[in-house]
C-alpha cells in the first residue's frame, strides 16, 4: 500500500469520526517505518563489512581448477555485499562461470538460457518467493546442487528444512573452505543423478526383456 493510499484511508476514517484511532495508527506506522529504516541501514552496513572481508580473502587466495565447465548462480535480495564478494572470489580463484540474481524472475531467465550446476542462496531472503528458485533451477537442471550460504541460526535451518536444502555453509567461515565444500557437493549430486539414471535404464532394459519373453506386458 502506497503512502497516498494510506492518507486517503486515514482521511476517510477521520470524516467518519475515528480521529483518535487514526492518530494511534499513524503513531504505529511511524514506529514501523523507523524500525524498517534501522533494518535497511543495518543491511547496508553489513553489506559493506561483508564485501570488505571478502576482498581481504581474495588478496591471499590460492587459485583452484575444477577442470569442468561449471555454472554457478548466486541468489540474494538482501546480502548484496556478501554475494558480490563471493562472486569475485569464485571468479578470481576458480574456473567457474558465476552469475547473480536478486529475484525469482531473474533466476528463471538465467536458468532458461544456460545449465545451472550450483545454486547458492546467500542469506535469508526478504521475499520468500525467491526460494522458488530451487524448483525453477531443478526443472531445467535436475543435477543442480543447492547450497545455503548464510549465518546458520535456527531461522535459516528451519527455512532449509522447509525447502529441502540439505547443504549448508556458514558464511562467516573461510571462502577457500567453501570452495572445497562446493566441489564435494557438486561431485556428490552429479554422481547421485548419474546413478539414478543408470538405475532407470536398467529397469527399462529388464522390463523390455520380461516383455520379450512374455512375463510382463
Amino acid at each position: 500500500m502506497t503512502d497516498l493510499e494510506i492518507e486517503k484511508l486515514i482521511e476517510t476514517a477521520r470524516k467518519k469520526g475515528r480521529a483518535e484511532a487514526c492518530e494511534m495508527f499513524l503513531e504505529h506506522l511511524n514506529e514501523f517505518r523507523l524500525i524498517q529504516e534501522d533494518h535497511d541501514e543495518y543491511d547496508r552496513r553489513q553489506n559493506i563489512r561483508d564485501y570488505a572481508a571478502a576482498k581481504k580473502q581474495i588478496e591471499v587466495m590460492q587459485p583452484l581448477t575444477f577442470g569442468a565447465d561449471i555454472h554457478v548462480l548466486l541468489l540474494t535480495d538482501r546480502l548484496h555485499g556478501c554475494a558480490k564478494g563471493l562472486r569475485e572470489y569464485l571468479n578470481n580463484s576458480t574456473d567457474m562461470t558465476v552469475d547473480f540474481a536478486h529475484c525469482l524472475d531473474k533466476v528463471q531467465v538465467i536458468a532458461s538460457q544456460k545449465r545451472i550446476d550450483v545454486l547458492i542462496i546467500v542469506g535469508l531472503q526478504k521475499d520468500s518467493k525467491n526460494y522458488g528458485a530451487i524448483q525453477a533451477v531443478k526443472k531445467k537442471s535436475p543435477s543442480a546442487a543447492v547450497i545455503m550460504h548464510a549465518f546458520l541460526d535456527n531461522v535459516i535451518k528451519n527455512i532449509c528444512a522447509e525447502n529441502s536444502i540439505v547443504y549448508l555453509y556458514d558464511r562467516h567461515d573461510p571462502m577457500d573452505g567453501f570452495v572445497s565444500y562446493m566441489r564435494k557437493v557438486y561431485a556428490r549430486e552429479s554422481t547421485r543423478v548419474l546413478e539414478g539414471q543408470a538405475t532407470e535404464i536398467k529397469k527399462g532394459l529388464l522390463h523390455s526383456f520380461l516383455k520379450f519373453i512374455g512375463v510382463a506386458e
